[in-house]
């Protein structure tokens, strides 16, 4: 910012005259060249639209040939599926003209038969009526008694399936009853009151190797916060380099020229540069570098000292979140194992 500033003062104090014949010749070059520009891009244009348009006729035509070709063959295939719907539909006729002859014969051999049956039972007697009554009363009991044996065999089966699924169930039932009871005396053979001290030495075991995570988390955290310190400290070290560079440009800038003279060599004031803004004047003289360092160092140790108090109770916060949550889990899982 300093060196932009700078600059803008110089140019104040010594503005540049060729700028004003310039502009014109600049303007009217780019008037030539963007004319040039314009007519090439219209022909470019012109051109493209002649091909695009040519394109698109033959594209059409080829679209056309090719609707037609295929028109044409769904049309063939239309006339070669009617032809064998007539076929079938001829076949089919003759089947129903078949078919409505033998109906007919068989209808007239019913007549016939109905009209024997007629005269056979006019020709028979009472008695005979009576034997037919009977012979068809113990044929209906028959089918009725079989009708009866065969629901009652089908209710046997059933009742059998039924039979054997209810033994399985109390197969699966009893080896699962003793299954679960060698289960239960195992679990009470290894069952651990919270007093013994087994318990103790798993609870102790798990703690150490809580513990030893927890210090390997904290030695991690530690680097990582000495990592991170030792950049901090190289890039402050580059900001002061920085400043320390703009610093001397900004003498250099304003530093009056010398100029040879006899005797006790006393210098000259720059008459291009005001007086307000000269680097003797006692207005514009900058701090000692001292004294800025001195404050820069104080300001950037608090600073540290701040980032690495927060940096320490948001680590120490940490791993006291993580040993709440191991503790917890382990706990969980050893009374889930219980």
């Amino acid at each position: 910012m300093v060196y932009l500033w700078v600059c803008k003062v110089v140019c104040l104090c010594f503005p540049c005259h060729d700028y004003s014949y310039r502009v014109p010749r600049d303007q009217a070059t780019q008037s030539a060249s963007t004319g040039h520009g314009e007519q090439m891009e219209s022909i470019g244009l012109e051109d493209a639209v002649t091909t695009h348009n040519g394109q698109e006729t033959e594209d059409m035509k080829k679209h056309a040939i090719e609707a037609t070709a295929q028109i044409k063959q769904a049309m063939l295939k239309e006339h070669e599926t009617n032809q064998a719907l007539e076929a079938q539909i001829g076949k089919l006729q003759e089947e129903l003209r078949d078919t409505q002859d033998r109906l007919s014969t068989s209808q007239r051999a019913e007549e016939r038969s109905r009209e024997a049956l007629k005269e056979a039972e006019t020709s028979l007697g009472r008695k005979d009526a009576e034997e037919l009554a009977a012979r068809i009363h113990q044929g209906k009991a028959l089918q009725e008694s079989q009708q009866r044996a065969t629901a009652l065999s089908r209710e046997c089966e059933a009742l059998r399936h039924q039979v054997e699924s209810v033994t399985r169930q109390l197969r699966q039932v009893q080896e699962t009853l003793a299954a679960r009871e060698y289960q239960h005396r195992e679990e009470l053979r290894n069952h651990y009151t919270l007093d013994s001290p087994e318990l103790k030495e798993l609870l102790d075991k798990k703690v150490k190797a809580v513990e030893r995570s927890f210090q390997a988390d904290l030695v991690k955290q530690q680097e990582k916060a000495e990592k991170l310190g030792q950049q901090y400290n190289e890039l402050e070290n580059e900001f002061r380099y920085a400043l320390h560079t703009e610093e001397a440009r900004f003498l250099e800038a304003f530093r009056p020229p010398s100029v040879q003279e006899a005797g006790d060599g006393a210098r000259t004031p720059d008459r291009r540069v005001p007086a307000n803004l000269r680097a003797d004047s006692p207005s514009n003289m900058p701090p000692t570098p001292q004294k800025k360092n001195e404050e820069e160092e104080k300001e950037e140790a608090k600073k540290k000292k701040k980032i690495n108090n927060k940096n320490h109770n948001n680590l120490q916060q940490q791993q006291q979140k993580k040993e709440e949550e191991d503790l917890c889990c382990f706990y969980e899982d050893f009374l889930m194992n219980i």
